[in-house]
């Protein structure tokens, strides 16, 4: 079942509690991070059940990690995404198949930009013995930006 305009996952299963059981992890101080955001104005060309899926979620700490790598990074990246397929639309140079393989295509990269992201992060954490700043995670994750294009 595809998602409608009006039907925006009002109903849907707990993803969180799907990520928890099918990653053997407590999530409790993780943000859930959808792939294919469920939220956007195109979730309606994917199946619930593929933006709900396992393999389409990501753990990402809260705090400062979440706070640059999640709402700021991935976000302002997103919008570029949902920026350019509008120009194509309204050019009339996009379809629904188009937009859908774009998406797809940049969630792949998201995905990689994300573990690369928490490993470099995770192993600068261990070097430094603390919690990194919300700068240094900055600095890591501005360095990692090109995989994002």
């Amino acid at each position: 079942m595809k998602i409608s305009k009006l039907d925006r996952f009002t109903k849907t299963p707990d993803y969180r509690e799907i990520f928890a059981l099918a990653n053997r992890a407590d999530i409790s101080n993780d943000v859930i991070h959808h792939l294919i955001e469920k939220g956007s104005d195109f979730a309606y060309l994917f199946e619930k059940e593929l933006i709900n899926a396992p393999k389409s979620l990501r753990a990402i700490p809260k705090g400062n990690i979440n706070k640059i790598l999640h709402l700021s990074d991935i976000r302002i990246a997103w919008n570029e995404v949902y920026s350019h397929i509008d120009e194509l639309k309204i050019l009339n140079m996009i379809n629904d198949a188009g937009i859908k393989t774009r998406i797809v295509d940049f969630a792949a990269k998201t995905d990689v930009f994300i573990a690369r992201s928490l490993d470099d992060i995770a192993r600068a954490e261990l070097n430094a013995g603390r919690q990194l700043t919300e700068n240094e995670i900055g600095t890591i994750t501005n360095n990692l930006k090109h995989l994002l294009n």
